[in-house]
């Protein structure tokens, strides 16, 4: 088996060698983030889903949901209530309970006590493919 004390070497004197380039990219990152922040302001205000290619670059705003269980008990019980077979969910398994939960929020409205719906919004910046 090879030594490892020289690929540890060689991985200390390479965070050597990119911790005065991190310092230096750093500044460049965060006017990256602002303007990002930035865009996605003047994207929600114009409700621009995205933009054509421009400078070789398009942005795609999405978001991204997610469904939270707060407390299992309460679900648990909530299931019950609704005629749910406890057996199919003994060992709580989330990911159908997430299921369940969205499908009463899209069918009736209904939320679950303790399931909270989180949204999360975010962009895509790529370059633009010319093929």
């Amino acid at each position: 088996m090879q030594d490892i004390t020289p690929l540890v070497t060689k991985i200390a004197e390479s965070k050597a060698k990119l911790d005065p380039l991190e310092g230096a990219i750093k500044p460049l990152k965060d006017e990256l983030d602002q303007v990002k922040f930035e865009l996605m302001l003047a994207m929600q205000h114009s409700k621009s889903k995205r933009t054509e290619a421009i400078d070789g670059y398009y942005v795609v705003r999405a978001e991204r949901k997610t469904v939270t269980i707060v407390d299992e008990s309460s679900v648990t019980n909530w299931l019950q209530e609704n005629n749910f077979d406890l057996a199919d969910y003994l060992e709580l398994n989330t990911t159908r309970v997430k299921a369940t939960a969205t499908s009463a929020m899209k069918e009736n409205g209904e939320v679950i006590p303790v399931i909270e719906f989180n949204s999360t919004e975010y962009l895509t910046v790529r370059e633009a493919y010319n093929g």
